[in-house]
């Protein structure tokens, strides 16, 4: 009997993982909560997109930005998928495009496509919806982490530059960090 449970525990027995897909252990869904790094769904609030809309460049060329709110405190994903669309007056698609972005806890986060040919046909709406968050997790986010320096904005009447110096206060090295900034007009 003895040599059988021994057997049961050494071969077929698993302990509980984060990646097993199974609520087990402590976790408070499959694979979330509890000791596991993913947070639950459940747990979250989903993000809100604030507004998108598509800026003229030149002729049939746009830059699209939207941005999201993030109303989760410490909660945040490397992976929300996102979809643009623009559509002209007779809601028609002109254009549509798919991908990922990053969206930091506590945060409006901006999300930015550029240089949109359209072919000449001028959009009317400009829409963004998001991919359901599949990997929600606590992050070590220090919104302090990067402060900027210095700004500086030139040629706003022709060919708008924006020169910043930005730098990162922890001891670590940072890779593949992100920086976008928005240059709002008088009209917002």
């Amino acid at each position: 009997m003895l040599i059988g449970i021994l057997l049961y525990v050494m071969v077929i027995h698993r302990a509980p993982t984060c990646s097993d897909g199974k609520q087990n252990g402590d976790e408070r869904g499959v694979d979330c909560g509890g000791a596991c790094r993913l947070v639950c769904a459940f747990d979250v609030t989903e993000p809100v997109v604030q507004w998108s809309r598509a800026f003229p460049i030149s002729t049939g060329v746009y830059n699209v930005v939207g941005y999201l709110e993030n109303r989760n405190e410490t909660v945040g994903t490397k992976k929300l998928g996102y979809t643009f669309t623009l559509v002209d007056s007779a809601g028609a698609t002109i254009w549509e495009k798919s991908g990922t972005t990053f969206l930091p806890p506590d945060s409006v986060y901006p999300v930015f496509e550029g240089r949109v040919m359209t072919g000449g046909r001028v959009p009317a709406r400009t829409l963004l919806t998001l991919a359901p968050v599949t990997e929600w997790e606590v992050f070590p986010y220090n919104r302090e982490q990067f402060i900027v320096n210095s700004r500086a904005l030139a040629g706003v009447d022709s060919t708008p530059r924006l020169d910043a110096s930005i730098t990162n206060t922890l001891i670590r090295d940072e890779r593949d960090v992100e920086i976008i900034a928005t240059i709002f007009n008088k009209e917002g």
